[in-house]
């Protein structure tokens, strides 16, 4: 159950079809240092994202297509921490959380009532980089972070892509959130989106 909610959790965060560029509206002379100034993603309640999630056979044909909403429906003081509550159409509670190196995707274990770590992603960081992240397996994962445009029903984005080893593509456009998410034989793109 707990990897079945990382899975869709990151799938609706990064895991739509393609590689999109995840910053709207980029000028040609646009810095990296402009690209730092906004959020990651944007963690207000009443935010929502709606995903076209699809799954690929071996052959890349579509074997399921359907639409998911992913919204920020309340805030808590969790551990310190100021915690927002992520809801998915159908699933699993999910938390996000924005510390000064990153934001912090959090799955909820209801059977223990504890928090554990899902994803980590650097923020700010600069195109060429990358970083080591500590899973909730122990496991050390060496992240890589790109730049990417992407099409989307939602429109063009300029993207930090972030790369991790085990195949999963994750790209978010600045102060929009999550554009598109590509595990293996999944993908979840942006469609439409409201920022409160």
């Amino acid at each position: 159950m707990k990897r079945g909610f990382l899975s869709v959790l990151c799938l609706v965060l990064a895991v739509c079809p393609a590689t999109f560029n995840c910053m709207k509206g980029p000028t040609p002379t646009e810095t990296d240092n402009d690209r730092q100034a906004g959020e990651l993603l944007p963690l207000n309640v009443g935010n929502n994202w709606r995903y076209l999630y699809f799954a690929l056979d071996e052959e890349g044909d579509t074997t399921l297509s359907e639409e998911h909403l992913w919204r920020v429906t309340g805030e808590k003081l969790v551990q310190g921490l100021l915690t927002y509550h992520m809801k998915l159409d159908h699933d699993l509670p999910g938390f996000a959380t924005r510390r000064e190196d990153g934001l912090f995707l959090l799955g909820y274990w209801s059977a223990d009532e504890a928090f554990f770590d899902e994803l980590f992603f650097k923020w700010p960081i600069q195109p060429g980089d990358s970083y080591d992240y500590v899973n909730s397996n122990g496991d050390t994962l060496r992240i890589a972070v790109t730049t990417e445009t992407v099409t989307a029903p939602a429109g063009d984005f300029e993207c930090l892509l972030y790369l991790l080893p085990d195949g999963r593509e994750y790209r978010f456009a600045v102060d929009t959130g999550i554009v598109r998410i590509d595990v293996p034989s999944r993908s979840m793109i942006l469609i439409e989106y409201n920022l409160e």
